[in-house]
């Protein structure tokens, strides 16, 4: 889902940007990020209606370190619920 950062063309010089997945940070310094790929599948056999297999299969985790160098402050409606 989303799509490749490409920081020569980057449209999007806000905090927040709707067209990609992201996280603001509040802090900077050290951070470990993490992320893994889940797939959910369907199929079908001669142009028929598709079939879904059921359940979800994960693929293994990777996790990196980041050192956040910049962080912003971001009003939201009810901090408390984040």
């Amino acid at each position: 889902a989303g799509k490749a950062y490409d920081a020569a063309a980057d449209p999007c010089r806000a905090a927040q940007c709707p067209s990609y997945y992201g996280h603001t940070y509040r802090q900077t310094g050290s951070r470990s990020v993490s992320a893994t790929a889940s797939w959910q599948v369907t199929f079908t056999v001669d142009g028929g209606a598709a079939t879904a297999i059921p359940g979800t299969v994960a693929g293994p985790t990777a996790q990196t370190p980041v050192v956040v160098k910049q962080a912003r402050a971001v009003l939201v409606p009810n901090p408390g619920d984040r």
